[in-house]
């Protein structure tokens, strides 16, 4: 939730003690995010080199600006 829904620490801390009545430090649940960041850095790395050498590469609806056109 914290990052992929965007909430700050401060909130995500009180989603666990609302819910879950689990108190959690901030610093524990940054923690958390540094750890999983670097346990998957490796597989990160690869999966960008891939796509940079990649063709053709997929994007959503809202399109992409080229030249200062949306495309």
């Amino acid at each position: 939730m914290n990052n992929q829904q965007l909430l700050p620490e401060d909130r995500l801390q009180q989603i666990f003690e609302d819910l879950f009545d689990l108190p959690i430090e901030t610093a524990t649940l940054a923690k958390m995010n540094k750890d999983f960041s670097d346990k998957i850095e490796e597989r990160q790395n690869e999966v960008l080199s891939q796509l940079k050498t990649e063709e053709v590469k997929n994007l959503d609806d809202i399109g992409i600006r080229i030249g200062g056109k949306t495309n």
